[in-house]
């Protein structure tokens, strides 16, 4: 009889008695797995389980099968079999693999159990003694196998400033960048250094699986025309297995002031030549902030014909940015004139720009007379702007709500040269145009 003691505990050999090779009871207490961030991902997976047996256990081994006969992807990454060593009855322990599948996963798995050896305690020894009663053996048991997603929420918004004095719309949009489903999703915006239109305390989104995503539109007006708005976007649900889910993120907007005044056109040429030629105009952008959609129409020509189209799109002036633009013209020999009718229209990244109209009417001696119109647009919220612009000498103005600026005409051997004699304080420089005849 081969007899083992805990002093020299498995050190020395052992010889094998008459084998009893019944299977030995193991019982799963639970199983739980953290979830992978995506699908397919590595979850750790740690299953509990309790040994009733009457035996003691040496040199075991834990074989994680899982989902057999099934073509579910999965594979165990980690160390497999787990290695427990020495089992004594009543022992509860816990065997954790690393399992890379894609995710919810619910399929019947297998364990597989092996030992070495089994073995007895002696009653009558004086020290803890143990004799080998069996030899190797195995056993398996199956148990539903469950890996859960877990949701990720994301709040992202579509610009970074809000300009002054306007509702803009802020499109926030939540998504769920994470392996499972969130359930009765709920989020809040609330709003420091801006009042919100309509007020919303919060929307009601549900359900939202993983890579859906949910736009919320909320409309800011900045209380103040500088600083930094801060937005603060909450949201709570309940994840696969009940619990609760919920997380906060900040964002810190700038408010800028931006004017329809502040967007510029003006003529580059000097003078138009007789024939096929260009007229080039400059579009400037004096906002801090840029100008997207621009349409520039010229609604009639006097003096000169068109020689390509009348509509012409630019998808964005930046700040401090001027826009070239070349226009085909036929200038007829019996003019000494020319003038064109124009209307712009334009958007900020918001699509609202600030609202603003204007009527101006000037005259300056000989020279022609110059309307510039602010029209404020309808449902698309756009700023327009009517002008009549003349090609030749240099007409230069300022404009204020009193419409009364003045100006003196100087006569020189060439042309009429215009020019305001005195600027009242808070005028707003519109634009340099050319209106004088030769």
């Amino acid at each position: 009889m081969a007899v083992l003691t805990m002093a020299i505990v498995m050190a020395i050999g052992l010889t094998t008695m008459a084998q009893s090779n019944t299977p030995p009871p193991f019982t799963v207490i639970s199983e739980t797995a953290a979830p992978p961030l995506t699908s397919p991902g590595i979850s750790k997976v740690t299953i509990t389980l309790l040994y009733t047996g009457g035996t003691y256990l040496y040199n075991t081994y834990f074989n994680l099968i899982p989902c057999p006969g099934t073509t579910i992807p999965i594979s165990v990454v980690s160390t497999n079999p787990v290695y427990i060593g020495w089992i004594t009855p009543g022992q509860q322990f816990t065997v954790t693999y690393l399992v890379n599948t894609t995710v919810p996963l619910n399929c019947q798995s297998t364990l597989e159990i092996t030992w070495g050896a089994q073995y007895e305690q002696s009653p009558k020894a004086q020290i803890p003694t143990y004799i080998q009663v069996a030899g190797s053996g195995s056993t398996s048991m199956n148990f539903p196998l469950v890996i859960y997603g877990e949701p990720s929420i994301v709040a992202i918004t579509n610009t970074t400033y809000l300009v002054s004095n306007l509702a803009n719309p802020v499109n926030i949009v939540i998504e769920n960048n994470g392996s499972g489903a969130i359930y009765n999703l709920q989020v809040s915006v609330a709003v420091q250094g801006a009042s919100m239109v309509p007020g919303m305390s919060s929307v009601s989104i549900g359900t939202l699986n993983p890579g859906s995503t949910y736009i919320i539109t909320a409309y800011l007006v900045p209380t103040t025309t500088s600083g930094v708005v801060t937005m603060t976007i909450s949201y709570n649900g309940i994840n696969q297995l009940g619990d609760t889910v919920s997380g906060s993120y900040t964002e810190s907007l700038s408010v800028v002031p931006a004017s329809p005044s502040q967007v510029n056109i003006y003529p580059i040429n000097s003078s138009l030549n007789v024939g096929i030629g260009k007229l080039v105009l400059g579009i400037r952008n004096v906002n801090p902030v840029p100008i997207y959609n621009v349409t520039f129409v010229i609604t009639s020509a006097n003096g000169l014909a068109l020689a390509g189209n009348t509509t012409y799109d630019i998808a964005q002036i930046s700040p401090g940015s001027t826009y070239y633009l070349e226009i085909p013209i036929a200038v007829p020999i019996t003019s000494s004139s020319a003038s064109v009718t124009y209307t712009l229209s334009y958007q900020y990244v918001n699509r609202l720009p600030r609202e603003h109209g204007r009527h101006l009417s000037i005259k300056c001696g000989q020279c022609t007379e110059y309307n510039g119109h602010g029209i404020h647009g309808g449902p698309v919220n756009t700023y327009r702007g009517l002008h009549s612009l003349g090609i030749n000498n240099v007409c230069r103005y300022r404009a204020s709500t009193s419409l009364q600026p003045q100006y003196n005409c100087h006569t020189r051997t060439w042309a009429h040269y215009c020019e305001p004699t005195k600027y009242i304080p808070g005028y707003t420089e519109l634009a340099t145009t050319q209106c004088c005849s030769l």
